[in-house]
């Protein structure tokens, strides 16, 4: 049943099942004023769908579109996640310090739905950026990488520059762990974009373990990958602006 519409499919209208299941973004052209259609995941589970109704004002959407569409839909399933984990708190009576770190996550995850729609970094930067993570251990391509040059990585040999840029990378990734303490597997779904990056890239770890440590299913880890390093490469361009700015102040 529809549960929240825009210039789009009245309220109450209900759809069959079958027709909203998936396991990634889909063309939806069968189903009745729907173009494009994307699940809502909590864990393995699909619990909604979001969609999008046939554009007014040209013929297609954008690629910048579908992936706006995807991304805010996985971080609309870390917030339901996120307020049934506080649900269940509250109910078992945990203490207050727990409920304000929920907060602080859901805090986060509500900062980067704002950014997924205002900001949307270019297919071309992030490519520059996934390769860059991953040769994250390797300095000598790191040093020489497209990306090393954009961050304007410090050092007299592309070496250092890979050590330089490697800290960097490292440092920010960090900004994205929702809290100090990581918490018993399978992980909450604020954890998500920064167990895919870290642990795919810094750690080197296989993608079927991180899909056992998030319980998740292989399309929502890719579709979680994608979106965590749009996100990542528009926190990179972010972090740049603001270290351009205090060097001017």
């Amino acid at each position: 049943m529809v549960t929240a519409s825009r210039f789009s499919v009245s309220m109450g209208v209900r759809f069959p099942a079958n027709a909203l299941t998936c396991d990634d973004m889909i063309h939806a052209r069968t189903v009745e004023d729907i173009e494009w259609l994307t699940p809502v995941f909590e864990g393995q589970s699909q619990i909604a769908a979001l969609a999008l109704g046939r554009p007014k004002s040209r013929l297609e959407y954008s690629s910048g579109d579908l992936e706006t569409l995807s991304e805010v839909a996985d971080h609309i399933g870390t917030i339901v996640s996120l307020y049934n984990r506080m649900d269940n708190q509250i109910q078992a009576m945990q203490a207050p310090k727990e409920s304000q770190t929920q907060q602080a996550e859901i805090n986060i995850v509500a900062r980067e739905i704002a950014q997924s729609i205002s900001n949307h970094p270019e297919p071309e930067f992030v490519r520059m950026v996934e390769y860059a993570l991953r040769h994250i251990n390797d300095f000598i391509a790191l040093g020489e990488s497209p990306l090393a040059e954009w961050a304007q990585s410090q050092g007299v040999s592309h070496v250092e520059r890979g050590k330089h840029l490697q800290q960097w990378l490292v440092a920010i990734m960090e900004s994205l762990r929702p809290s100090e303490k990581r918490p018993a597997e399978p992980l909450p779904r604020a954890w998500y974009n920064y167990v895919v990056l870290h642990d795919a890239y810094v750690e080197g770890v296989q993608n079927r373990e991180i899909l056992a440590r998030l319980y998740i299913s292989e399309g929502t880890f890719h579709r979680t990958r994608r979106n965590a390093l749009r996100g990542f490469a528009r926190l990179l361009k972010e972090e740049k602006t603001h270290s351009v700015n205090r060097s001017i102040q």
